[in-house]
């Protein structure tokens, strides 16, 4: 007897045929796919990322089942695709959950994802959460914050220069993505600063970093 499209997506040891049968279901996906996709998200991307695409698609009747993967799963990856997802469907009763993960999860990357699942809530508690985890021990968590707050509009503190204090710290480790961020949120204004403190720096690895921002933000209209 033939596979069922949810068996095979499942259970098929061909990635190939998982990847087809979860390309198959997402194209017309319904509430009682809600398991098998939620299932779906420990496999390989090449799978995965399709069973995301069917519960967006399912949108508000998935999100009871999407929470309780999330507060059950012990997988990484299933946890961060859950909240991708949340983020993309908007619902209300995901709101405290994803707030309580971008301020205290363990796990950088679940914590990264709630971050940017926040982006699509504008409820001032979201602004608030962004704004207390500009004080985050871990720079990618705060560049995150200070990018989304920026997107606001958020004008109460020089976000780009608060940055560039940061990047320019000895210990700094995570200069790569800081750079990332203050590119996303300076501006031509904001380059005699940068070139200010240009002039205090003695590691030419950071002055040779700053150069590159000080150009991206020339460039910027």
């Amino acid at each position: 007897m033939a596979l069922s499209l949810e068996d095979q997506m499942l259970y098929a040891e061909s990635l190939e045929v998982r990847r087809n049968a979860a390309i198959t279901l997402s194209k017309n996906p319904s509430p009682e796919m809600i398991p098998f996709f939620l299932q779906a998200l420990s496999d390989s991307e090449d799978v995965s990322i399709f069973a995301m695409y069917g519960l967006v698609k399912i949108g508000v009747p998935a999100v009871p089942q999407i929470l309780e993967m999330l507060n059950s799963s012990p997988h990484t990856v299933t946890r961060a695709s859950c909240v991708e997802i949340l983020g993309e469907i908007k619902d209300q009763r995901a709101l405290p959950v994803l707030l309580k993960i971008a301020e205290h999860d363990p796990n950088t990357w679940v914590q990264s994802a709630a971050i940017q699942a926040l982006g699509g809530y504008q409820e001032p508690e979201v602004k608030d959460l962004l704004v207390r985890l500009l004080s985050h021990p871990d720079s990618w968590i705060m560049t995150l914050a200070a990018v989304y707050l920026f997107k606001r509009q958020y004008k109460e503190e020089n976000l780009f220069q608060r940055m560039l204090e940061r990047f320019v710290r000895p210990e700094e480790t995570k200069r790569g993505v800081m750079a990332w961020g203050l590119i996303e949120v300076g501006s031509q204004k904001d380059v005699p600063l940068l070139k200010q403190v240009l002039q205090g720096v003695q590691d030419p690895l950071i002055q040779k970093m700053l150069q590159e921002i000080q150009k991206q933000l020339s460039w910027k209209k």
